[in-house]
């Protein structure tokens, strides 16, 4: 080959790296609107919302009114371990917007597949690794409103309301909101991946809530280190030492990065899938 031809490959083979496509995500942001706006179209977000707050706001409540005669004593001063239990109080949002988001994402695909309109909306100029990317993102969107922030703010406010509560810190309140509000997508993600390899919601479900239990089981058997690196469990010690101020150590984050691991990992698979034409 003479060193004009040589020259001609290599300018060919480094036009072809620089026009490589990228990744195809056509129809995506359509996706994305309409699956988020379902949840305002719909009483998906008022419910969970309701069912939400109603969960958190019950106990301070009632023990305002049942163990401080708050009702005639008006705002109680918390002590000791119920002052440690209130500013820990929040990591039960960590619980509830995992059980809540299983529920409320477990046919976000499976129904459309039983309906026809996947099937449908495929044979559209639509990328089906777009089309879950958009179903994961907007309905992480829905469940991190209606489990986690809603309901943080009001039974916040009422917890400031209600009770003097020693040491209390909103950023370090914040803080826990954070780290619930980035486990929400890693759930999203496996009920995404879930919806994949399942054609009905109740062999998915089961296989959600028992791969949230499981670990909780084995554990004595592994060693009970390894329940810190998994996010449903590790995360709520973490949330509970950021909301009463104990100090954070390097390997506390362990869970949070093992979820954030985890999610790419679901992702990719899901988009596999979806691309193999899987829900067909």
């Amino acid at each position: 080959m003479t060193p004009h031809g040589s020259t001609n490959v290599l300018a060919l083979r480094a036009r072809a790296r620089r026009t490589a496509p990228a990744v195809d995500l056509k129809g995506a942001g359509t996706i994305f609107w309409k699956e988020l706006l379902e949840w305002f179209r719909t009483r998906r977000f008022l419910v969970t919302t309701v069912v939400a707050t109603l969960i958190m706001v019950v106990i301070p409540v009632g023990v305002w009114i049942v163990d401080h005669d708050g009702l005639t004593q008006g705002r109680a001063t918390l002590t000791g371990i119920e002052a440690a239990d209130v500013r820990g109080g929040i990591a039960t949002l960590l619980s509830l917007s995992t059980y809540l988001g299983i529920l409320v994402t477990m046919g976000m695909l499976v129904k459309e597949r039983e309906t026809g309109t996947a099937q449908w909306v495929f044979t559209k100029p639509v990328s089906r690794s777009g089309y879950g990317l958009a179903k994961w993102a907007a309905n992480s969107i829905g469940v991190v409103l209606a489990t986690v922030l809603v309901p943080a703010v009001i039974a916040e406010g009422l917890i400031a309301a209600l009770y003097d509560v020693p040491d209390w810190s909103w950023m370090d309140q914040i803080f826990g909101l954070g780290l619930i509000a980035i486990h929400v997508p890693i759930v999203v993600a496996l009920m995404l991946l879930l919806g994949t390899l399942f054609r009905s919601t109740i062999p998915l479900v089961a296989t959600a809530l028992g791969l949230s239990v499981a670990p909780a089981v084995v554990a004595p058997i592994i060693g009970s280190g390894f329940l810190r690196m998994l996010p449903v469990f590790g995360l709520r010690d973490l949330m509970a030492d950021v909301a009463n101020g104990q100090s954070i150590a390097a390997a506390d984050f362990m869970p949070l990065i093992a979820g954030l691991i985890f999610l790419p990992i679901c992702l990719g698979i899901a988009g596999r899938r979806l691309e193999r034409e899987q829900l067909q």
